[in-house]
């Protein structure tokens, strides 16, 4: 058996069930535009999870409770870096919510983070950059570039050493 994480407590008797699914994006987009929020796409819908559970701990305890992944909308150097941070523990803790599904993809999201706040940092709409990379991360710079607004020059790392 795995190493189980340590909790202050344990509880028994809870009886719990998790769904994780698809939602309408277009329908959860505009619900979601007025907080400043977006919703996290993934092919093509909207990342629903719905949680139920029943438990006895002193008192009973019920809770439903539905969730859409989401995130703060980028707003290239408006973003702050508080989003970004939180963003970056959504990543943490996806995994202990979602199970395998979301640890698949953690290393991808954060790369992904990293890469939009170092982007964003740099963003001048029209502006030119100079890329020293090579590989996938020339690759991913390149697209994240690109989708700030500016062009890129890329040069290869591992020619220029």
């Amino acid at each position: 058996m795995a190493d189980l994480p340590r909790f202050s407590a344990t509880v028994h008797g809870v009886r719990d069930v998790s769904l994780l699914g698809r939602a309408d994006l277009e329908f959860w987009a505009a619900r979601l535009d007025s907080l400043g929020l977006e919703p996290i796409e993934r092919d093509g819908a909207a990342q629903v999870m719905i949680l139920a559970a029943d438990l006895r701990w002193g008192i009973r305890f019920r809770e439903l409770t539905l969730s859409i992944a989401a995130t703060h909308r980028s707003a290239g150097r408006d973003r702050l870096p508080e989003a970004v941070l939180a963003d970056m523990f959504s990543v943490r803790a996806g995994p202990l919510l979602l199970g395998d599904a979301a640890a698949a993809d953690a290393r991808a999201r954060l790369s992904g983070l990293l890469i939009g706040a170092d982007v964003a940092g740099a963003a001048t709409p029209g502006g030119r950059v100079s890329l020293l990379a090579s590989g996938g991360l020339s690759d991913l710079y390149d697209r994240a570039i690109e989708l700030a607004g500016m062009t890129c020059a890329a040069i290869d790392a591992e020619a220029a050493v």
